[in-house]
């Protein structure tokens, strides 16, 4: 990870850094917009960056990750 610039928000200034090397998956929610979730699942699609998609468990108060196909 390496700091691209700096950008100020909320008059503070934040660093703007580059993780795309460094990243190995995205976990989306599961109240992410359909929309979203296929927009970043089509960006990475042909990356070795997997994507997943968080589901709720129907008979427990728990969730689980699964793999986003497109």
């Amino acid at each position: 990870i390496y700091i691209l610039k700096y950008a100020e928000y909320a008059n503070k200034i934040y660093p703007i850094i580059n993780a795309k090397e460094s990243i190995n998956a995205i976990y989306l929610g599961c109240k992410m917009p359909k929309e979203y979730q296929e927009e970043i699942a089509k960006y990475y699609k042909n990356t070795e960056i997997k994507v997943y998609q968080m589901k709720l468990k129907e008979d427990l108060f728990d969730f689980y990750f699964e793999e986003f196909v497109i």
